[in-house]
């Protein structure tokens, strides 16, 4: 058995969901490494820890679990205020958005537009062919 696979199963066999075959194989890979034997008596101290502190809680004051509700209550109670402000700003702030998405477009659209009578169209329309030939090849026809 592989180190990682006995501590997989060690943690599984502190609550007791393991199988006979599963512990004699793990109390074999115990007895031949150290390591794993000494992360077993880490566990089981913890465990054994852990036990005791949760069967000698103590109770708690009855003072205090009024003072928690109470924060609890004030607390609530400002995030519905902070809640109710968000609401009222999220259409303000939607409009907002809206317009600039919108004023974008339209100067998008003027500042990238193509211009169909531009001087270049109006020259080129303007000459006559053996121009257009001269122009377009640099013979000239003449």
């Amino acid at each position: 058995m592989r180190c990682s696979k006995f501590e997989q199963l060690f943690l599984t066999s502190l609550d007791g969901e393991i199988d006979p075959k599963n512990r004699a194989a793990m109390q074999q890979h115990q007895v031949k490494c150290s390591r794993c034997a000494a992360i077993a008596q880490d566990y089981i101290l913890l465990n054994k820890q852990l036990n005791t502190v949760i069967q000698t809680e103590e109770e708690s004051p009855p003072w205090l679990q009024h003072r928690i509700l109470d924060a609890v209550r004030t607390h609530d109670s400002r995030r519905k205020v902070v809640k109710r402000w968000w609401n009222l700003q999220a259409v303000p702030v939607s409009m907002a958005v809206l317009a600039s998405l919108y004023m974008g477009v339209l100067v998008g659209r003027t500042a990238f537009s193509t211009v169909t009578n531009s001087a270049v169209e109006q020259e080129y329309v303007s000459m006559d062919y053996s121009s257009i030939l001269y122009y377009e090849t640099g013979d000239s026809n003449e």
